[in-house]
């Protein structure tokens, strides 16, 4: 079982750099049958990259765009959605102790409710959950 962030996930739809390693290890995980996990908010998160992406950034064309965000929902249809009041709590909790946002302490929040090794690109989250003793995928 993995938990993965929005940014791992926009690793798995759009080229960015370490794209071909998250494939890899998530793909793996999937091919033997290992749940992947992310708190409900992820799917919104990782939408809203791909449109920074296209109308923020300019990086990706309207078609590429919604090429990447079906891939998206493909993934996100192999995947478990979390969300509730335990998860919730404990990600304001970690965030008013940690300082992290919320949206980062909802990925924190559900790598230790279902003990689950945390695959993020975000370092200051990477550094936080780290010192919380949360297990980080090695990519």
């Amino acid at each position: 079982m993995m938990t993965l962030d929005a940014s791992a996930l926009v690793k798995l739809v759009i080229d960015e750099d370490r794209s071909d390693e998250v494939i890899q290890v998530v793909y793996k995980a999937l091919s033997k049958n290992e749940p992947i996990i992310a708190p409900s908010i992820a799917l919104h998160e990782s939408m809203n990259v791909l449109w920074v992406y296209s109308v923020g950034r300019r990086k990706l064309s309207k078609d590429k765009t919604l090429t990447a965000f079906d891939r998206l929902l493909q993934i996100w249809s192999l995947m478990k959605h979390v969300d509730s009041e335990d998860l919730n709590r404990m990600a304001m909790a970690i965030a008013l102790d940690s300082k992290l946002t919320v949206y980062d302490s909802l990925y924190v929040a559900t790598s230790v409710l279902y003990k689950s090794p945390l695959l993020t690109f975000d370092e200051d989250m990477h550094s936080k959950a780290d010192q919380m003793g949360v297990a980080m995928v090695k990519v």
